[in-house]
């Protein structure tokens, strides 16, 4: 003869099973692989900008000229391969002339992931261009 499983033990064990089910299920979400796909982030340089705009600022950063500076280039970014450094004046953007970061970043969002696009710069006395093939944002 068979006992049967008082209530309290069956409700218990039917929680116990699907709480365990939830986590499981949470668990899946948390191990399967993020699929990269087109986001509004746009299209990455992987530099970080700062603008100059006085004398004042220019001698703290020990810089000559006021402009649009490259504060820092992200390892491996399609900037660093194209050549940007760390000091680097940005002159131009394919071709027009780019006077703030806010004005750089406005034309950034023209472009989209896989399009090349030319940097104008200088370098201490030298300038240059740099052809810099675009990424997808991580924003």
């Amino acid at each position: 003869m068979q006992k049967q499983m008082p209530n309290r033990i069956r409700l218990a064990v039917w929680l116990c099973a699907g709480m365990l089910l939830a986590c499981l299920w949470t668990l899946g979400q948390y191990l399967t692989p993020v699929r990269r796909s087109p986001e509004p982030g746009g299209a990455a340089f992987g530099m970080v900008l700062i603008d100059i705009a006085d004398e004042e600022t220019a001698d703290s950063y020990h810089v000559r000229d006021c402009g649009v500076y490259v504060l820092a280039v992200g390892e491996k970014s399609p900037a660093a391969l194209a050549g940007v450094s760390p000091g680097d004046l940005l002159l131009h953007l394919n071709g027009l002339p780019v006077h703030s970061t806010g004005e750089f970043v406005v034309r950034q969002q023209l472009f989209e992931p896989g399009e090349r696009v030319e940097l104008h710069f200088q370098r201490g006395i030298t300038e240059g261009t740099y052809t810099v093939t675009l990424i997808w944002s991580e924003d």
